[in-house]
């Protein structure tokens, strides 16, 4: 099973050239996907999508929820830039190849990129949408939350989760 996930996540990298210069990074068997926009300095840094305090304030969070079991985490928008048309293709074979039962976007382009990716409308932030299998929960902006007074909305946001 794993080597069969494995050929599917390259399969969608190699539809953005590059796009594994920043690794998504879990468990192949995940609960939880965490889906960030753009990847940002410790991530570009470590090589691996949410290595900075974003990725500890997600996996808090989560656990603050009591949303619990293996997480994947992966960044949406990659360098060099790929199409809109492609970055949705590349995140959807990622979101059907891990099959996740929640799927949260952390910041607005990871929100954009996973209504792309599913061809479904935008979602909204703080508010959870149901999907055959999938739950689905998008968050302003979590990283660029940790350094401003948005945090507490941020967290509010996350609290979308206990109103499912």
């Amino acid at each position: 099973m794993e080597a069969k996930v494995r050929a599917e996540l390259s399969a969608a990298d190699a539809l953005c050239p590059g796009s594994a210069a920043i690794a998504g990074t879990g468990s192949l068997t995940p609960a939880v996907l965490l889906v960030k926009g753009t990847a940002g300095e410790a991530d570009i840094s470590a090589g691996v999508a949410l290595a900075g305090a974003d990725g500890e304030a997600a996996r808090k969070a989560l656990d603050a929820l009591d949303v619990t079991g293996p997480l994947y985490a992966v960044c949406s928008r990659t360098v060099p830039v790929c199409g809109p048309a492609e970055t949705g293709s590349r995140l959807r074979l990622i979101i059907e190849a891990l099959d996740p039962s929640l799927a949260v976007a952390l910041d607005r382009e990871a929100a954009e990129d996973i209504s792309s990716a599913l061809g479904i409308p935008a979602l909204p932030f703080g508010e959870t949408v149901s999907l055959p299998g999938r739950t689905l929960l998008a968050v302003d902006g979590l990283e660029a939350s940790l350094a401003g007074d948005r945090k507490a909305v941020v967290w509010q946001q996350f609290r979308g989760l206990r109103r499912t």
